[in-house]
């Protein structure tokens, strides 16, 4: 991490203007080691130290934590505890956004709730930065292993999801930024990214259409 950001800023000056650091430290497949937050905290620290003595325009976004639903040894920590364990150790004062994901099964990882409990949670003193917003869709009639709440979303439900998860974050007044995931993603029908791609051989389109009409962008 020391030695990676500096790399980065410096290659790419003035051109980066935020950077979330590592990508939901709560999952073992992601983190490689024991889950903990406050040791994630101390990883952001050196990162945050860094990036803001070589550029302190750039805002620094706390990793997104995945929003399982539950809490399995050597596999996962749900992203309430996971978060006040990095609470704990302070970890927003090395962060200028608390990193979200929004994406997790229905009633778990709706954008309102994860967005409105990361908040309160932090005091209600810190910006949500959701980098990645998806609802996920079965592919080819299959969904990948561990995503079987999935197989019951369908395309309208999709859109619908989307476009009002959009219009609540511009009015939720701390919602800094919202990143769609994902775009095109065409790998295996077994990766986690696929059920996400908005844009896949044999889908509809109907989703782009409704974010482009909710967004007032050109087709």
């Amino acid at each position: 991490m020391g030695c990676f950001w500096p790399d980065l800023i410096t290659r790419y000056p003035k051109q980066i203007q935020a950077i979330e650091m590592w990508n939901e430290p709560n999952l073992m497949a992601e983190w490689g080691d024991v889950i903990d937050g406050g040791v994630y905290a101390g990883l952001l620290a050196v990162g945050y130290g860094v990036t803001k003595f070589l550029a302190p325009s750039i805002m620094v976004i706390s990793a997104g934590i995945a929003p399982t639903g539950f809490t399995r040894e050597w596999a996962a920590i749900d992203d309430a505890p996971f978060l006040r364990q990095f609470l704990d150790y302070q970890g927003m004062n090395y962060a200028d956004c608390i990193g979200a994901h929004a994406n997790g099964p229905d009633g778990v990882g709706d954008i309102h709730l994860v967005s409105q409990r990361y908040f309160d949670m932090a005091g209600r003193q810190h910006p949500i930065c959701v980098t990645e917003f998806g609802y996920g869709l079965p592919v080819e009639g299959r969904v990948p292993e561990g995503f079987d709440w999935v197989m019951s979303h369908t395309p309208e439900r999709q859109a619908i999801v989307l476009t009002t998860g959009l219009d609540w974050a511009r009015r939720s007044g701390y919602t800094r930024l919202v990143i769609l995931w994902n775009l095109n993603f065409d790998g295996p029908t077994s990766d986690p990214n696929a059920p996400y791609a908005l844009m896949r051989p044999g889908q509809s389109g109907q989703t782009i259409e409704a974010i482009q009409h909710a967004l007032k962008l050109p087709n």
